[in-house]
């Protein structure tokens, strides 16, 4: 395949849906090193990582729900 020739499905725009699921590729990570980070500094009963561990948790739920898309 002639990488320089453009297909009709390479040219069209990503959906709101497939921006965000893609976005959570990178977020994810973040977020639970975040709460990582807060669990090492404050310890395991700092509700603000345990937030941060909920919310890492539901950005991983859209990663899977993005790679099963592909």
């Amino acid at each position: 395949m002639n990488p320089a020739i453009a297909t009709a499905s390479d040219l069209r725009q990503a959906t709101p849906t497939e921006r965000l699921l893609t976005s959570t590729l990178l977020i994810a990570p973040v977020i639970y090193l975040a709460a990582d980070s807060m669990y090492a500094a404050r310890g395991w009963n700092d509700a603000t990582a345990g937030v941060l561990h909920v919310l890492g948790a539901i950005a991983y739920g859209f990663v899977v729900l993005r790679i099963a898309r592909t």
